[in-house]
């Protein structure tokens, strides 16, 4: 869930930045970068958690060397 908070944050500080941008490819630019943080939150909400995550990429490790 800490994660989700954070891409929806970081979303948020790129629309306040943009609305304090001039229109041009700076703003687009801010704006796109929304977009995908969003994207992100999106795709992370949809996921179910991973019971063990920490555990599942220690065994990951262990198998790759």
């Amino acid at each position: 869930m800490q994660k989700l908070e954070e891409y929806r944050g970081h979303a948020k500080e790129c629309r306040e930045m943009a609305a304090k941008t001039k229109a041009g490819e700076q703003r687009d630019s801010l704006l796109k970068m929304a977009q995908s943080w969003d994207r992100l939150a999106d795709e992370r909400e949809s996921k179910p958690p991973i019971e063990g995550r920490e555990e599942n990429r220690r065994g990951i490790k262990d198998k790759i060397g």
